[in-house]
């Protein structure tokens, strides 16, 4: 039995680099392919912010600031502005629970005021 370590040829060296070099040659070749159309499905679903959608995003961050602030009427009025501007964007889950919680606390002050008074 022969127990010397296996030896390469040469021959089966140069085999081994060629292949190896031809796979990475091939991906590096395949992936802008891949790449561009990956790119060009997701840009089928994007298209450019209106005037009115900026508008009202930026009304709806002042929005949470005031709702941050515990300024649930200040946080309502800008909600309402910002959903003026643009009505589908108040669909959103997150401008929903900026209203109900705003609502609720203002709810929760009324009652408060009404039962000191």
């Amino acid at each position: 039995m022969n127990l010397a370590p296996l030896r390469w040829s040469r021959l089966a060296k140069l085999d081994v680099l060629l292949a190896t070099t031809l796979v990475l040659l091939a991906i590096g070749m395949a992936s802008p392919y891949f790449l561009g159309r990956l790119r060009h499905e997701s840009a089928k679903d994007k298209r450019p912010y209106t005037v009115e959608e900026v508008g009202a995003l930026h009304l709806r961050l002042q929005a949470a600031d005031n709702c941050e602030k515990g300024l649930w009427s200040a946080c309502l009025s800008k909600l309402d502005d910002a959903k003026t501007l643009d009505p589908a964007g108040d669909s959103a889950e997150y401008v929903q629970n900026a209203r109900r919680v705003a609502g609720r606390m203002l709810e929760s002050a009324s009652t408060t005021d009404a039962s000191r008074h």
